[in-house]
């Protein structure tokens, strides 16, 4: 192993990661910065950054790292590791793109403990074009860091995809639930299989390992199938935990106030309280759900206790559980498997 090459301990710290940041935002602010005249831009996209972007759990980006040191064997050089660390800011970028404008279209008012970005003081609906912005910035890094290496296609590619099949969800997403336009009978499993799969789990779960594996130049394209189907299982089991939080977690530790039931969104909650209900528990659900009336929202969720809908969610905690880890076990690739155990042990009964 040559000099500047490291053998890196698993898994990285949250401490580790944010140490980059502040050289991401200062690179990006900078050597983005090529004209002058556009000096004020960028003074507000650090704004933008150091806002929405290091606040979070972080999750996706640190499994970037985690994932392609696995991938390694721990043996890096110094170089590819940092170019790691980049890729998963990059992927961090992406996340507060997406939050900055859904909070925009579902209304809300906190977003990690504080207000949301569009609610911030003098901010409103320029909080469009930051996330336009946020987006730009995560090809200009790809560009600038990767661009010369013989996967770098692949790469662009790949983000591009993933970026396309999230704003199909969202779009999926607002087409079923618009705000204030309820119509129960769009809320099928089998449409919330879809947009989940579309908004969420290609981002949050497969893309952080699949860039690991084109880094690490792991091409084995059957493989990397397997790795899709396992990842969008998972990142439905994100997903649903988010959907159960959003109402029965407590918004001290999950840093946001849960609007699924005002915003009348398409959640596995109302998907399975519909299944179990009889003909006046649906009417209480077509009278309440979607409405911001306080006294609305408590109706919807004394019937989703009535339900027992939290404890619905605590078995299929459980058989989720046990269902991707019978995937696992047939993955035959050991630095895979425990990628994804890894990722497994952050999300099962997490709370934020």
């Amino acid at each position: 192993m040559s000099a500047n090459s490291s053998v890196v301990a698993l898994p990285i710290s949250r401490h580790q990661f944010l140490a980059r940041f502040g050289k991401v935002v200062d690179r990006l602010c900078t050597e983005c910065c090529s004209d002058g005249r556009t000096e004020d831009a960028f003074l507000r996209l650090r704004k933008v950054l150091e806002y929405n972007v290091p606040d979070g759990k972080l999750n996706r980006g640190m499994a970037v790292v985690d994932s392609y040191i696995t991938l390694t064997g721990g043996a890096c050089t110094d170089e590819q590791l940092e170019s790691a660390y980049l890729l998963g800011w990059a992927v961090e970028i992406m996340q507060s793109f997406f939050l900055i404008a859904d909070d925009v279209m579902d209304h809300s008012l906190t977003r990690r403990g504080k207000a949301c970005w569009y609610k911030v003081e003098d901010i409103g609906l320029d909080a469009v074009n930051d996330a336009f912005f946020l987006e730009q910035m995560i090809f200009w890094l790809l560009r600038e860091e990767f661009s010369s290496q013989p996967y770098y296609l692949d790469l662009f590619h790949l983000v591009h995809d993933v970026i396309r099949q999230t704003v199909v969800g969202q779009s999926l997403d607002l087409i079923t639930a618009p705000v204030g336009k309820v119509n129960l009978s769009r809320f099928t499993p089998e449409r919330y299989d879809v947009i989940v799969t579309y908004k969420t789990a290609y981002y949050t779960i497969f893309l952080p390992v699949a860039l690991a594996m084109t880094i690490s130049g792991n091409t084995d394209q059957p493989l990397l199938r397997r790795c899709r189907e396992i990842s969008l299982e998972l990142g439905k089991f994100f997903q649903i935990q988010d959907d159960y939080l959003d109402v029965f977690g407590d918004p001290k530790v999950t840093g946001k106030v849960g609007t699924d039931i005002e915003d009348n969104k398409c959640s596995w909650l109302v998907i399975k309280a519909l299944d179990l209900a009889d003909e006046d528990q649906v009417k209480i659900l077509e009278q309440n759900y979607g409405k911001t009336d306080s006294e609305c929202v408590l109706k919807v969720k004394k019937l989703y206790d009535d339900l027992k809908i939290e404890d619905q969610y605590r078995q299929f905690e459980e058989q989720s559980y046990d269902d991707i880890q019978l995937k696992l076990s047939s993955l035959n690739d050991a630095r895979l498997t425990s990628i994804f155990q890894s990722l497994c042990k952050k999300i099962y009964k997490r709370s934020k």
